[in-house]
């Protein structure tokens, strides 16, 4: 069963909507420097960024690549 882009869209709003965005005063300043702190993603959000990512571009190649074949010069 082929995956169409609304699953897709789907699939990542499910996992992404687990975390709220951050507010203004969520965000990490500090006040001396002016510069953001760092702060350590947990993994399951960096797999998930990476998969959501690679399966873009998995698609993208999928999209175009077999297009390309089927155009016949006479």
């Amino acid at each position: 069963m082929p995956i169409t882009l609304n699953s897709l869209a789907s699939l990542t709003l499910a996992l992404v909507s687990g975390s709220p965005a951050p507010t203004h005063r969520d965000t990490k300043v500090s006040t001396a420097t002016g510069q953001f702190q760092r702060i350590e993603q947990p993994l399951w959000s960096k797999l998930a960024v990476t998969g959501a990512g690679v399966g873009l571009v998995g698609l993208e190649l999928w999209w175009f690549l077999p297009s390309c074949r089927k155009v016949q010069l006479r």
